[in-house]
């Protein structure tokens, strides 16, 4: 695995600074989230994640992390009851695309 960050993740760290207090990595939390998800997560989101911690850019865009890694808890952070609508392709258009009427 590649340690080094992109040059995406390296730019974003030069424009936020150093955080306030470092982070902590518990890869095992990160792989519960995974497995939980069904997919992996990029490592850039991890690293940054474990680097400042969860939070919000002004309350738009909010990133979240596991603490304790219990399904309640990845649940509560990343709902899986709520996805059955991306197995379905028609409800994935495009605000420009326009409807068939019926």
């Amino acid at each position: 695995m590649n340690d080094q960050p992109t040059p995406a993740a390296a730019r974003l760290r030069e424009l936020l600074g150093e955080p306030p207090c470092r982070g902590w990595a518990r890869p095992q939390l990160w792989e519960a989230a995974e497995k939980h998800l069904g997919v992996a997560l990029p490592a850039d989101y991890k690293a940054f994640l474990d680097l400042y911690g969860p939070g919000s850019f002004d309350r738009l865009f909010w990133l979240a992390r596991p603490v304790e890694g219990t399904p309640a808890e990845l649940e509560q952070i990343w709902s899986t009851s709520g996805r059955s609508h991306l197995d379905d392709r028609s409800s994935l258009r495009s605000p420009s695309t326009p409807t068939q009427a019926v």
